[in-house]
């Protein structure tokens, strides 16, 4: 099978199992790396694309907005993105369609999304924020909104602080060295530097105790012009997302081969179930957020983004 080729370097290919006759064309996959979009590796690795007649090429990018933005642009036909993202897209008109089966759910129960700050740091509530510099992974998004929405919630004004993107990995270490006062990181980061910063918060409970993160996409015409396709991949993605929540262990394996991230450390990250089925209510809370805070021009239904096939 030739190997598609990444959108940006370091992509990476993952190559299915196939079947022995295809039954499909090739379906081209965009996948963000990390736990929260691993369904895509999960289906590839355990054979569900292949039982459902699918030759899926999945590939892997380090973003939700570069993996919305190659959707967009005809790269590929499905990606598994952040829902952020896809709703600021879909309200200014773009024709973005979420499928209704197998998405990552963020729960508190187990939250993934720690407001860190230096040991030595005067941050102690959400008061402390004005005039401080908050590092995020993106802007205008999940975590923004989260971050702000927990500050205003308890007592601060979220608009007296900065915010500022950068790349995931060097959050914790911009804290450490003062180069922010503050930054939002994701398990299993955190396990890895919760010794050396102090937790402030988990603000994503700030938007409700459990609510859709990521869910494969597709465009309106590419679903209208492959409808048997799309169904079959909702199939896979549905069976997915069952296998998933009734083996932890050998899909914590899966996510320590998908991210390189050391299978201890993932063994101690809780995670939340995969949504077998995408319904309204886990996507509203995201999308009230974002339009309170002005990051997308209005309010929507979430049903209104989500593809019955």
């Amino acid at each position: 099978m030739k190997r598609a080729r990444a959108l940006a370097a370091g992509a990476i290919l993952l190559a299915p199992q196939r079947a022995g006759a295809q039954t499909s064309p090739a379906l081209r996959v965009v996948a963000v790396v990390g736990n929260d979009f691993a369904i895509g590796y999960f289906a590839t690795e355990q054979g569900f694309f292949r039982q459902h007649g699918l030759d899926v090429q999945l590939t892997t990018i380090a973003s939700g907005g570069a993996a919305t933005a190659a959707l967009i642009g005809g790269s590929y036909d499905v990606a598994i993105t952040n829902v952020g993202s896809v709703s600021s897209a879909f309200v200014r008109g773009l024709p973005l369609q979420i499928l209704s089966a197998g998405g990552a759910l963020y729960s508190s129960d187990g939250p993934s999304a720690f407001l860190v700050a230096a040991p030595s740091s005067t941050i102690r509530s959400a008061k402390d924020f004005a005039g401080k510099t908050t590092g995020l992974s993106s802007l205008r998004d999940l975590a923004q909104v989260a971050v702000m929405s927990w500050i205003d919630q308890n007592g601060g004004d979220s608009h007296g602080g900065t915010y500022v993107e950068m790349p995931p990995l060097d959050i914790i270490a911009s804290v450490e060295r003062g180069r922010i006062d503050a930054g939002l990181i994701i398990n299993p980061r955190y396990l890895q530097a919760k010794d050396e910063v102090r937790l402030i918060a988990t603000p994503y409970d700030a938007l409700a105790k459990q609510f859709l993160i990521s869910a494969a996409v597709t465009t309106r015409n590419w679903l209208d012009a492959n409808r048997s396709l799309v169904a079959r991949l909702g199939a896979a993605l549905r069976d997915t997302a069952h296998w998933a929540n009734q083996n932890a262990d050998a899909s914590n394996e899966l996510v320590a081969k998908y991210t390189k991230i050391p299978i201890e450390l993932v063994r101690k990250t809780a995670r939340a179930p995969l949504a077998a089925e995408i319904e309204p209510r886990m996507l509203q809370p995201l999308i009230d957020a974002l339009a309170k805070y002005g990051f997308i021009p209005r309010r929507f239904g979430a049903a209104e983004l989500i593809a019955r096939v």
